[in-house]
């Protein structure tokens, strides 16, 4: 297991994972991945979630087609159980599958929202969660359980680790659930979540992990370049290993979306006539809907050379393959804009011309803040820094008292 500095780990999802197993999904004699020793580019750190996918990828990886210098890390499935209402393995069950099957696991989180009452719960929809603060420390507490329950099945000769997950909605909230599971002689890093999307949240996040964390440290679910951005600038002031996971670049095998290479934060859309016609209905973002014969007139990545003048074919057919590919490209966008915000991240002058040129401006003024917050709570203290941009750090809304269980 080999890990940079700071490092981008994108989500396996089931589309992603299902190409690896069809012998329908090779080009050039390279099969639509990114994550298999035959793909068609390599990223070997990304993560999995047993709960969706831990026999697939039981089978991937007895193929022989998981890299042996790839790094795999685990989430729990503590979310799923409740977006999707089903209890499916309990934490001793996940900690043993990960210790098998991937180098570094996340403890299951008991998680503090109470959530809709009509059952409307689905993946990628927390509209209507509210945070739990007077049942705040039972989640924590259960949290630290569930820990503590997978001791016994630690294999001392494994390089395995294994990491705690916070949680909570402020610097306050971050520190109570961390005092509560924290445990340095067996925990090997811990895991931190912002509750928004806001990138000043996400700051607030970092400043609570430069105060208090000195373990190597995962941040989940960040999404895009908006908040990604945010924690190379904090990976200035934090001395550990950073890994960050998103799933955001596969909009290509979900929408067919295509992240245009020389306008970043625009996208178009391969979609067939017949599902613009038959489907009309179902089409989102029908105005980014368009038509290229040839995607090297466009971009000159792997997977674009690589469908080259097969691409207009692809749309017209809605070939299998066309999602992974459009994914592969877009990951490879991903990389490189990171890539370059790592270069110029002790630059202000050009990271603030990134900033200001790629985003819009009210998205801009807060990921400029989000920077100015975490400088100065990193020289004068968070208290100090928190005051001073209290008017623009975002609060969620929490139920503090729950009166009946249909509250």
């Amino acid at each position: 297991m080999t890990l940079d500095k700071i490092n981008f780990v994108p989500v396996l999802n089931g589309s992603v994972l299902n190409c690896a197993l069809r012998d329908d999904h090779f080009i050039n004699g390279k099969r639509a991945t990114f994550y298999t020793t035959d793909g068609l580019f390599s990223h070997p750190t990304f993560l999995i979630n047993p709960f969706h996918h831990d026999k697939l990828f039981e089978n991937i990886r007895a193929k022989g087609l998981i890299p042996k210098n790839a790094t795999v890390l685990a989430d729990s499935g503590g979310l799923q159980e409740i977006t999707l209402n089903k209890l499916k393995s309990d934490p001793v069950d996940v900690f043993k599958w990960q210790q098998k099957h991937t180098n570094i696991g996340f403890s299951v989180d008991s998680i503090p929202y109470i959530t809709p009452k009509d059952g409307t719960n689905r993946p990628g929809s927390f509209s209507g969660w509210h945070f739990d603060s007077a049942n705040f420390d039972k989640y924590a507490k259960q949290s630290k359980a569930n820990i503590d329950v997978t001791k016994p099945h630690k294999d001392p000769d494994s390089k395995f680790k294994f990491f705690g997950i916070i949680q909570g909605i402020n610097y306050e909230t971050y520190l109570r659930w961390y005092n509560i599971i924290k445990d340095n002689s067996y925990l090997d890093g811990y895991c931190c979540k912002a509750p928004n999307n806001n990138p000043i949240t996400l700051a607030e996040t970092c400043i609570f992990a430069m105060n208090n964390i000195n373990k190597p440290l995962h941040f989940l679910g960040i999404g895009n370049l908006s908040r990604s951005i945010v924690l190379y600038y904090a990976n200035k002031h934090l001395k550990q290993t950073i890994t960050f996971d998103s799933s955001s670049y596969d909009v290509g095998t979900q929408y067919r979306s295509y992240l245009l290479p020389f306008m970043m934060n625009r996208k178009l859309r391969f979609v067939s006539n017949h599902n613009l016609t038959e489907h009309s209905k179902e089409i989102c973002n029908e105005c980014d809907v368009v038509h290229i014969e040839n995607a090297t007139d466009i971009c000159d990545c792997i997977a674009c050379r690589s469908m080259g003048d097969k691409l207009g074919e692809m749309i017209r057919t809605n070939n299998p393959m066309l999602g992974s590919l459009i994914s592969l490209h877009n990951l490879m966008m991903n990389i490189k804009w990171t890539n370059y915000v790592k270069s110029i991240i002790h630059k202000q002058d050009k990271l603030k011309e990134f900033v200001k040129f790629n985003f819009e401006e009210s998205l801009s003024k807060k990921i400029l803040t989000a920077f100015e917050l975490i400088d100065i709570a990193a020289d004068k203290g968070h208290e100090y820094a928190f005051d001073k941009f209290k008017n623009d750090m975002q609060r969620q809304k929490s139920i503090s008292r729950q009166k009946t269980i249909f509250m």
